[in-house]
């Protein structure tokens, strides 16, 4: 290996730099242009960042970058064949920063000099033979594992004077040569792992080294950002700027960041030069734990106190594909909820059918909705133009490969879905057997859905109170609410000569109650001969004459609503508004109401807890009865 290295090295040491040049740009072009996980992490990293510039600005800094990274390879194996006057003809030290380090020749003091990912960072090894303030420098560096490789990277460092210091072992040796008014390089932009604390970059949760802080902080040390600025091919000036900070580790490490952010947002030439393709953010990403934020150092709360920020950004783009139905669909809010409690940065995209979009968006619970086509190409079309928003997960609630095809088209890198019955999901990356679904009628269909999630790291608790709570609700003292179809499953429906009977009943003991009957257009043939030969001022007809949005707060007006098993049931429940539920051959356990308002279920006499009967063995006043009991008191009496 090392043989190979010199030769390719001696090779483009000797070939002339327009030559040199063209072979760089010609890699870093080939880099990019092939559809390779470098390239996709680098447009994703600059969208994370930069989502106000266009994808063709994005595109153009990708692609620069590439080259920057092909060409800072080559330089390190090149120089490692330049003599000291070529060494110094490529690296020089910037007028400006000269003159900083001309006043400091009779006042020598200790200084952490943060150094940011920029293509030429190789050329700060020539920093102690630039000016004599800088001669007393070291840099940690992260050690290789072949101890040959290292050896000829401190061979090849080492020659102008600068001392690499080991992570493993090298702190101490950091401070003796700060006691002794020395330097210390340390690059503080590269992903931390486990072993980093939490902080963000751009607003984006990332895992970063606090080494720069605490060297600091021990050594009473100045902060500067040492850095080279890029004057051509193999050209760079060295820049030191001073960080004006407090010396504790959280101050440094958030200024330092700070510092580059602000540089690379204020000029494209910086930014370009950044290696936008190494996973500066790959952390909070491991599929057990994604759902939530988990590590042992958390600086969060703590960056954004020093920010002035009042929350986390959500830079994190989880999105969900919900179910296709309205009531699985209101199910699953319990969990959007929590999930934006388990992560507080998380930009969540709910992915539903054109009918739910207009509701979902006017909850607000996610930062956006995006709409479902119909099946056809123009489906999944759809769905390959999404790849460039560039989503960091994709949970899905359904279970189609038509679905599973959808999400991969997205090249989501980690996409979350359950199996049932052993049937594989090849297009996930992931995927959750439920044990329980072993026995799937004994428990509620959301435990399912919450173990799937708790599986990927959710953490907080559901919150199953009402989308708007009693307090805010402005009932209705007159209206009663009629559900009485259910779209596509007619065995769920109450007979129609049973709602015309509740109606009389309802009439009878409360006739000043306006009974209002709801549904969707699929509805409208049962409301129809439900309502027939009742005066419209004692029932209306509403079903399919109003958007989701609208049958929302329609059910939210009312001060009861007695329903069949359907959506309009569980819409009902999660207003708050009190609910006469009627379960037949369905099986209430598994798919009931789950929000924390008034409700009752109705089941034929006999039936099972778990469902099983028939929707004609509940008898009309049983439900009238249920009505009564359900109804708040201040509703029986008539209002004027």
């Amino acid at each position: 290996m090392l043989i190979l290295v010199n030769i390719l090295g001696w090779v483009l040491a000797i070939l002339p730099e327009r030559i040199a040049h063209l072979i760089c740009r010609l890699t870093g072009n080939l880099l990019y242009y092939l559809p390779t996980k470098r390239r996709r992490i680098a447009l994703s990293n600059l969208h994370h960042a930069f989502p106000e510039r266009s994808g063709r600005w994005h595109r153009h800094i990708a692609r620069i970058s590439m080259q920057r990274l092909v060409e800072m390879g080559a330089f390190v194996l090149a120089s490692a064949w330049f003599s000291d006057r070529r060494y110094s003809k490529c690296v020089r030290l910037a007028e400006e920063t000269r003159k900083k380090a001309d006043a400091k020749l009779d006042r020598s003091t200790p200084a952490i000099c943060g150094q940011p990912h920029f293509s030429g960072f190789e050329a700060a090894v020539y920093g102690p033979s630039s000016h004599p303030v800088l001669r007393k420098s070291g840099a940690i560096f992260r050690p290789l594992k072949s101890p040959v490789l290292n050896r000829w990277i401190k061979r090849t460092r080492e020659r102008f004077g600068l001392r690499l210091l080991s992570r493993r072992g090298g702190f101490r040796e950091a401070l003796a040569l700060l006691q002794e008014n020395g330097h210390i390089c340390v690059f503080f932009d590269q992903n931390a792992g486990e072993a980093g604390a939490l902080t963000t970059f751009f607003g984006r949760v990332a895992s970063t080294t606090f080494v720069a802080g605490l060297l600091a902080q021990k050594a009473n040390a100045e902060v500067y950002v040492f850095y080279s600025r890029r004057r051509g091919f193999w050209k760079a000036d060295l820049v030191a700027e001073f960080i004006d900070t407090a010396r504790d580790p959280d101050s440094v490490t958030f200024s330092l960041n700070q510092w580059l952010e602000n540089a690379m947002k204020g000029s494209d030439a910086l930014c370009a030069d950044w290696l936008w393709a190494h996973d500066r953010w790959k952390t909070q990403d491991v599929p057990e734990k994604r759902l939530r934020l988990e590590q042992k150092r958390n600086r969060l709360a703590k960056e954004c106190q020093f920010r002035n920020w009042e929350a986390l950004p959500k830079r994190t783009r989880i999105w969900i594909r919900l179910p296709n139905w309205l009531g699985d669909v209101v199910m699953c809010i319990p969990l959007i909820r929590a999930l934006r409690q388990s992560r507080p940065d998380a930009e969540i995209t709910l992915l539903a059918p054109e009918p739910l979009v207009a509701w979902l968006r006017a909850l607000e619970l996610a930062e956006e909705v995006l709409n479902v086509p119909p099946k056809g190409l123009r489906y999944f079309h759809r769905f390959w133009n999404l790849r460039t928003r560039f989503p960091d997960t994709y949970i899905l609630f359904t279970h189609s490969i038509r679905g599973d095809l959808a999400a991969w088209l997205t090249r989501t890198p980690q996409r979350f879905g359950m199996r049932h019955d052993g049937i594989p999901r090849p297009l996930l990356t992931h995927v959750w057997s439920p044990s329980e679904e072993r026995s799937p009628g004994s428990h509620h269909q959301l435990l399912a859905w919450e173990n799937f999630l708790k599986h990927f790291g959710l953490s907080t608790p559901l919150d199953f109170s009402p989308l708007r709570s009693c307090a805010q609700r402005m009932p209705s003292p007159n209206t009663i609410g009629l559900i009485c179809g259910t779209e596509n499953t007619p065995e769920k429906r109450w007979p129609i000569s049973y709602w015309r009977k509740l109606i009389e009943g309802l009439h009878r003991r409360w006739p000043w109650q306006h009974i209002r009957l709801f549904g969707t257009v699929k509805d409208r043939d049962v409301t129809r001969r439900v309502a027939e030969e009742f005066p419209e001022s004692m029932v209306s007809n509403e079903a399919g004459r109003t958007d989701l949005t609208h049958f929302f707060r329609a059910l939210g007006k009312c001060c009861l609503v007695i329903s069949n098993d359907t959506g309009g049931m569980h819409l009902a429940n999660a207003a708050a508004t009190p609910l006469v539920a009627l379960f037949g051959p369905t099986n209430p356990v598994r798919t009931g109401p789950i929000f924390q308002a008034p409700k009752r279920i109705i089941q034929p006499p006999g039936c099972a807890r778990s469902g099983g009967g028939k929707m004609a063995d509940i008898h009309p006043d049983s439900v009238i009865e249920a009505a009564a009991a359900m109804l708040p008191p201040e509703h029986q009496i008539p209002k004027t």
